[in-house]
């Protein structure tokens, strides 16, 4: 397999990648029992002007040496754990360490290493170009900080996340923090995580379309928790998760693994089972005995289309095919085609919420701090149409959020809030410092006076219908409760609505013809959000798998 190489503009990072079975790059990942060598914390050893490497479906941060002899002093001394990736090469590369220790790592692949440095010095010398993974220092004593999960469950809507659909995960919530108004700046899958893991609007950090990437320049949670010496893992199925995208930025290990959507079997259409054990497993070897704190990053497709029949629901029409999804969208549904549409996307609620909860719930509840949330929500007719990335209603924006953990309060929030306030949040917890440049706020330190608070909270998208990115955002929304106003413009025709969301939260009646001057407390504030919007940068080309992905997502055509 061909090695993608990226360089980082910033020396917070990079990535390399190991090929091979799922269960095999698990062990790339992290799974490996070490012996800890002090009577301290474990560390990360931060890497600094690193390189990005992609081979297969794990990415990991990497220096890439050349054919001949090295020296790499370390950030400390004693027993560091690491891995060597043979990426370019056809041919095996021996790699003898300290004079003594000789390995042998076939192509495309990585082998763990652990070496005793007493200086804090690695001597090795290679047959031909290797890639030295960062390198960690287990210790003895247990983190002081708490590990952190953060599920994304892509597309999922909020008026699903309940006791009907979701009742394992949702009760297990409950006993946390809820938030029963949180939103999403974009109603589809690339710009709303992005927003996630950096706290900025997609103005801000610029990924607004299919073709873009994020700046290797901008703060993400992953690279301020790395700082707080986290090892940050991501499970990701891929696609508009892919690191192409530079949503890898600051992780160490990054599995991206997208299903098979076009396949009629379920086992290669669905990867959450698969994903899920990865996860199980990875956590289960506890490979730093505790002592250095874990941030995961866990994302599903699962709910998104095409919708699978699970349980007793069949759909022998194949209705929740993205196919027919995409057709009757233009050509029109019925009645009856929505409630069927409905169940089924209920039946993979279930499923999720089934599999997800067998994993979190075996989770020690004094050293996880967990998050379950989605980046965007599903249409099912509410305002003529399927499917989402079209349309900023709430049956798209208003999505799951909920955090459960040691400390973490018992409460339901009613407030608005965003999917953007996870990132400080988190920062928070773990005793870190916020950037200025986030935009996000802390869930947990609120503004007392918030009950008069009138938070502003921006959405967009450029996508004029399925598959039919625009030039500009095309539809934008500004919110602060409980006014919400939207503008479309569309081949030079501009729509406006506005809504009362307290009176009408499912967005029945736009009250611009009775009342045209409701909206200009909220109408002003779009430009503001515009006028200092970051340059986009390009994401390169998809490859034939990714572009065959993304159709059967819907994305292209």
């Amino acid at each position: 397999m061909k090695t993608r190489l990226f360089i980082s503009r910033k020396s917070k990072g990079g990535f390399v990648s190991a090929s091979g079975s799922v269960f095999t790059l698990v062990l790339a990942l992290l799974m490996v029992a070490v012996s800890s060598c002090a009577n301290r914390e474990g560390s990360v050893q931060q890497v600094h002007q690193a390189q990005y490497h992609q081979i297969g479906k794990i990415t990991k941060q990497a220096h890439l040496y050349q054919a001949g002899t090295h020296t790499v002093e370390l950030s400390q001394k004693g027993l560091a754990v690491f891995y060597v990736g043979n990426p370019d090469s056809d041919q095996a590369v021996e790699v003898r360490f300290n004079g003594q220790t000789t390995q042998t790592i076939a192509p495309n692949q990585w082998t763990f290493t652990k070496m005793e440095t007493a200086d804090g010095v690695l001597s090795f010398e290679t047959s031909a170009p290797v890639a030295i993974s960062t390198a960690c220092f287990p210790g003895r004593a247990q983190s002081k900080r708490k590990n952190m999960l953060l599920i994304s469950i892509d597309t999922l809507r909020q008026d699903f996340f309940n006791e009907q659909n979701m009742p394992l995960c949702y009760n297990f919530f409950r006993e946390g923090s809820l938030f029963t108004h949180a939103y999403s700046p974009a109603p589809w899958t690339l710009p709303a995580h992005t927003s996630l893991l950096t706290s900025l609007f997609p103005s801000h950090h610029g990924v607004r379309k299919p073709e873009h990437k994020l700046s290797p320049e901008i703060d993400t949670l992953a690279k301020e928790l790395s700082q707080l010496g986290y090892y940050n893992l991501a499970i990701t199925e891929g696609n508009y998760l892919d690191p192409m995208y530079g949503l890898a930025s600051g992780f160490h290990s990054y599995l991206s693994d997208p299903p098979q959507l076009d396949s009629d079997d379920p086992q290669l259409a669905s990867k959450l089972k698969t994903n899920i054990a990865i996860l199980e497993d990875t956590l289960k070897a506890d490979v730093f005995n505790g002592s250095i704190p874990l941030f995961v990053f866990f994302h599903t497709y699962e709910v998104h289309c095409p919708f699978l029949p699970r349980g007793s629901t069949t759909d022998p029409e194949h209705l929740g095919s993205t196919k027919w999804l995409l057709e009757h969208e233009i050509s029109g549904f019925s009645q009856d085609d929505l409630k069927k549409l409905r169940e089924l996307y209920g039946s993979e609620v279930q499923y999720t919420d089934r599999v997800l909860y067998n994993a979190i719930a075996r989770l020690d509840p004094e050293k996880w701090i967990i998050v379950l949330m989605s980046d965007h929500g599903e249409e099912f007719g509410e305002h003529g149409g399927l499917l989402h990335a079209d349309t900023l209603f709430e049956e798209v924006l208003r999505v799951p959020l909920a955090i459960e953990g040691p400390g973490i309060l018992k409460q339901q929030v009613s407030h608005s809030v965003s999917i953007m306030d996870v990132a400080p949040t988190l920062l928070n917890l773990v005793g870190g410092i916020v950037p200025e440049s986030w935009q996000g706020l802390d869930l947990f330190n609120l503004p007392e006076d918030i009950n008069e608070y009138n938070r502003v909270l921006f959405s967009e998208t450029f996508f004029l219908g399925p598959h039919i990115p625009s030039k500009d955002p095309c539809i934008l929304a500004v919110t602060s409760s409980p006014d919400k106003f939207i503008q479309k413009r569309n081949f030079g025709e501009e729509q406006y609505w506005f809504f009362n969301l307290d009176h009408d939260p499912e967005e029945k009646q736009n009250l611009l013809p009775l009342q045209p001057d409701s909206a200009d407390r909220l109408k002003p504030l779009l430009q503001p959000y515009l006028s200092n919007q970051r340059e986009a940068m390009p994401a390169g080309d998809l490859s034939d798998e990714q572009i065959k992905t993304m159709k059967s997502l819907g994305y292209l055509d």
